[in-house]
């Protein structure tokens, strides 16, 4: 199936509770998806938290300084970032950290409409 989206997220070495609060509710967003779930993929860009569901199958993606150096706003001290990407791995949204995930969900489901 071709992907629509990735819902990506960039951390720091010790985000630890905050990374798996994050990976819970990008759990239950992908899940919510419902059809269009297989279309989206959720990717991190360092170790996926311990506690992280598994049913989203979210990935490890090595932390390679040079590709974060060419994020947005990569790093940021109050915890991990989250983007939205398209299928051919543009930067199309950034969420800063603590975004309500109900806002990533709607601007997912937009996306995923035009496609």
């Amino acid at each position: 199936s071709t992907r629509c989206a990735r819902n990506s997220t960039a951390t720091s070495a010790n985000c630890a509770a905050q990374c798996t609060q994050l990976a819970s509710q990008l759990d239950t967003l992908w899940q919510i998806l419902g059809k269009d779930a297989p279309r989206v993929d959720l990717l991190w860009w360092a170790a996926v938290p311990e506690g992280a569901p598994a049913t989203s199958h979210p990935r490890a993606l090595m932390a390679d300084p040079a590709l974060l150096g060419k994020l947005p706003r990569a790093m940021d001290a109050t915890g991990p970032v989250t983007y939205i990407l398209d299928p051919n791995g543009f930067v199309v949204l950034r969420y800063k950290p603590g975004t309500d995930p109900s806002d990533i969900r709607t601007d997912l489901s937009r996306l995923l409409k035009l496609r």
